[in-house]
């Protein structure tokens, strides 16, 4: 028998040497994007040239479960279940056995293995929901958008207001104690500068002829009504050192 021809609209995914389970020589599988072709070498008689047979398996005949292709893999060992038949194939390496049956998921299922798990945790998420009553996207959405205290305040029945005031006063607590800290900063300025600053000559005593001086000063600004006779005597203490 020739070789397998390909159809003008097929192309090969995968090809690799496997082994049919039951047999001892190797095959070779080649998976394309219609069909999965297992060619094995076969003789007519001890003295016939080897010749290569085709059995050829619709990829649209790979059996369905819940979305799922029944393709099982235990280790490097696969198993494909069709409507009306069954093959099992072994493989040289767990790896080839991985990326064959990943390569088959993929194209029958037009999704990759990440997407498959997606799909999987969506469907558990619902039957959670409708099992408990809840809503966990909706859930997970409003704690991504209001967080957790809003995504509580929301649950229990309150009103989101109570959040928000809760916000706007974290954030005018957050304004006024940016406010107190430049406040304190300026404070804190302004008595380091003033403790920088050169402090004032102390008094030194008048001498006797000063004080007479000083003394009539004041006793002129007394008796023209400036000052009073209190502020007079305190300022002649003063002058005298008394």
């Amino acid at each position: 028998m020739a070789a397998y021809s390909l159809r003008p609209d097929e192309t090969i995914l995968y090809e690799r040497d496997v082994t049919i389970q039951g047999q001892e020589r190797s095959s070779r599988l080649m998976l394309t994007n219609l069909n999965i072709v297992i060619t094995e070498y076969v003789k007519s008689s001890l003295f016939a040239k080897e010749e290569e047979t085709h059995t050829v398996y619709s990829v649209q005949d790979i059996k369905i479960y819940e979305d799922l292709p029944q393709v099982l893999q235990k280790g490097k060992h696969i198993r494909i279940l069709f409507l009306y038949q069954e093959i099992s194939l072994d493989f040289n390496s767990l790896i080839e056995a991985n990326k064959f049956r990943m390569t088959l998921f993929k194209l029958v299922t037009g999704k990759t293995a990440p997407a498959r798990s997606a799909k999987k945790v969506k469907n558990a998420i619902e039957i959670i929901d409708d099992t408990l009553g809840i809503d966990t996207v909706g859930t997970t959405k409003a704690v991504l958008e209001g967080g957790v205290i809003g995504t509580l305040v929301s649950v229990t029945g309150k009103k989101k207001t109570g959040s928000k005031r809760s916000r706007s006063r974290s954030k005018s607590g957050k304004a006024i104690d940016a406010l107190a800290a430049v406040a304190g900063g300026v404070v804190m300025q302004n008595i380091t500068n003033e403790s920088e600053q050169p402090a004032l000559p102390e008094k030194t005593a008048l001498s006797h002829d000063e004080q007479i001086v000083t003394l009539k000063q004041f006793k002129e600004l007394f008796d023209a009504g400036i000052i009073t006779e209190e502020e007079f005597e305190e300022k002649k203490k003063e002058i005298l050192g008394k």
